[in-house]
C-alpha cells in the first residue's frame, strides 16, 4: 500500500508542477512579444532620428511603414503593451536643438496612410464623422518626401513659418520661409480674422 500512496504522491508532485512549466511557457511568450514591441519602437526611433534630425533616412517608406502597420497592430491586440512613449502616440519627433522653437496653436497632425481603396474608404468616413457636415473633394498624386511647414499669417502678413516637429512643437524656420519666392509674404487677405 505504500507504494501505491507514494505512486500517487508522485503523480500528484508531477501535476502539480505542470501548471508552473506552462506558465513559463506563456511567461517566455509574453516575454517574447515585449522585446519584440521594444525591437520595433527602437528601429522606429531610429528611423525618426536619422530621418528627421540627421537629414540622413536609414529606411525606405515602405520599411518604416511595415514597421509601423505592425507595431500598431500589436499594440491594438495586447493593449497592455500601450504606452505613451511608442512612436504610435506621435507624429514626427521633437523639434531640433539648435533651431527655434515654436509651438502650434493647434496641434499639426500627420494625414494616415491609404494603400488600398478600402483604407481610403475608411478615412473618408473616420474624416466624415469628424467633420459631418463637410464637402470632401479630392485629387490623388504620387507621394513626394518633403517637409511639411505651418504658415501662419496675421492682418494678411507672413508671421511664422514652422515644421510640423512632434506636431505640438515645431521649429521656427521663418527667415529661410522668407526666401523661398512662392511663398507670398503677404497674403493678399482683405479680411483678417481675429487671431
Amino acid at each position: 500500500m505504500s507504494d501505491v500512496h507514494e505512486g500517487q504522491k508522485e503523480r500528484e508532485s508531477v501535476t502539480s508542477t505542470a501548471p508552473s512549466l506552462s506558465n513559463q511557457e506563456e511567461g517566455s511568450e509574453e516575454e517574447k512579444l515585449e522585446a519584440h514591441v521594444e525591437k520595433l519602437r527602437h528601429q522606429i526611433e531610429e528611423a525618426n532620428y536619422q530621418y528627421f534630425i540627421n537629414d540622413n533616412p536609414v529606411l525606405t517608406d515602405a520599411e518604416y511603414d511595415q514597421l509601423m502597420i505592425e507595431l500598431q497592430r500589436i499594440e491594438r491586440e495586447h493593449p497592455e503593451l500601450q504606452s505613451p512613449e511608442s512612436p504610435t502616440q506621435r507624429v514626427g519627433t521633437g523639434p531640433v536643438q539648435d533651431v527655434p522653437q515654436h509651438r502650434h496653436p493647434l496641434p499639426m497632425l500627420s494625414l494616415a496612410n491609404a494603400r488600398s481603396e478600402q483604407e481610403l474608404r475608411d478615412w473618408h468616413k473616420r474624416a466624415q464623422n469628424i467633420l459631418p457636415d463637410a464637402t470632401f473633394s479630392y485629387v490623388c498624386e504620387l507621394k513626394i518626401d518633403g517637409l511639411a511647414m505651418a504658415l501662419t499669417y496675421a492682418k494678411g502678413r507672413l508671421q511664422i513659418g514652422a515644421s510640423r516637429g512632434d506636431g505640438m512643437v515645431g521649429e521656427d524656420w521663418t527667415p529661410n520661409v522668407r526666401s523661398i519666392r512662392t511663398i507670398p509674404q503677404n497674403s493678399g487677405a482683405t479680411i483678417h480674422p481675429p487671431k
